[in-house]
């Protein structure tokens, strides 16, 4: 510890079954600069995105790096988490590996996979603060009833395969479907 900044070589955090291992610095002056990593263990990833940006509405155990630099107004972090199991925006699933790469302005998302059941999907996307996005999906043995295109009681028993792009807000999303 300096008046100048701050330095952490390792800072083991147990929360529950989660655990996250905090290293980097904090330089002190006109604005405040950090730049800081974490691996984070069976742990929830909000306990980490809350510190440098907001509670976001996710539900899992995850696993994976974290790594955040820059000051409050112009920043930067990249990572990869992957989780067994839970939800993500509202969405179940059984398995997911995101990698992500945060920007002042958006967050790019270069490789997302998620599995649910039989169902699979890839993908890859960016969204900014006001809600923008693109994105683009790769799905394969998806339940139409999932998606709210069969009924419950249905006596159609299919899978779907499918690729869709979209671009727009997510107040008035648009997608293609191929």
């Amino acid at each position: 510890i300096s008046k100048e900044k701050l330095t952490s070589p390792r800072i083991l955090l147990i929360q529950g079954k989660g655990s996250y291992l905090f290293s980097g610095e904090i330089r002190f002056g006109k604005e405040v600069f950090y730049d800081a990593r974490v691996r984070i263990k069976d742990g929830d990833p909000r306990q980490v995105t809350r510190i440098f940006y907001k509670d976001l509405p996710l539900a899992m155990a995850a696993s994976g790096n974290l790594s955040f630099k820059g000051t409050s107004k112009e920043f930067s972090g990249d990572g990869f988490l992957d989780a067994p199991g839970g939800t993500a925006y509202g969405h179940a699933f059984d398995a997911l590996s995101v990698r992500a790469k945060l920007l002042t302005d958006r967050i790019l998302f270069p490789a997302v996979a998620a599995r649910q059941g039989k169902a699979r999907a890839t993908g890859s996307g960016e969204i900014d603060w006001k809600g923008n996005y693109a994105a683009q999906l790769d799905a394969a043995a998806v339940d139409p009833v999932a998606l709210g295109l069969l009924l419950k009681d249905s006596q159609v028993q299919t899978t779907m395969r499918f690729k869709t792009r979209g671009k727009g807000n997510v107040a008035h999303p648009s997608f293609e479907v191929e």
